[in-house]
């Protein structure tokens, strides 16, 4: 074995994390759509998620991401809704 392959060898890779590895970010467009109505009309994330069949957070991250595409507005009332 070349000194090169050794000094490879004995270098140790440190483990990584993933965040969230446990959640589905993958939405249908007809949940999407859903989704949309919901925020529009004011609901909670947490409702939202329950009628989705989705984890709370879940629908955070696609809050996020719906913002950042301009997708849906801001709420006076935040995530938590009225």
């Amino acid at each position: 074995m070349s000194m090169q392959r050794l000094r490879r060898a004995r270098v140790e890779v440190e483990p990584v994390i993933i965040a969230c590895e446990e959640l589905n970010f993958v939405w249908q467009p007809e949940k999407v759509r859903v989704f949309r109505e919901m925020w529009r009309d004011g609901a909670d994330i947490r409702v939202i998620a329950k009628c989705l069949k989705r984890k709370p957070e879940e629908v955070a991250i696609l809050v996020m991401d719906q913002a950042r595409a301009g997708n849906i507005q801001k709420r006076a009332t935040g995530i938590f809704g009225i």
